[in-house]
């Protein structure tokens, strides 16, 4: 469910940007976060492509990030 929170595997903090010319922009930023399922909300864009990008993951040991899905 939208309330069911994480303690392992999860993105912590990260950042959704599409492409501009030759780099990217931020359409939103996620801090803190603990659920396992985070819906997320930014203006219409149009673009091909959207990156997330990590800034931290739930477990500081853990050097990997796990996203299951995006739509």
């Amino acid at each position: 469910t939208s309330a069911t929170t994480m303690s392992l595997y999860g993105l912590k903090d990260f950042r959704l940007q599409v492409p501009v010319g030759a780099g990217w922009r931020t359409v939103a930023t996620v801090t803190n976060n603990n659920l396992v399922l985070r819906s997320v909300s930014f203006a219409a864009e149009t673009t091909r492509y959207v990156r997330v990008l990590v800034d931290a993951v739930v477990d500081p040991n853990d050097v990997y990030a796990r996203i299951v899905g995006l739509e």
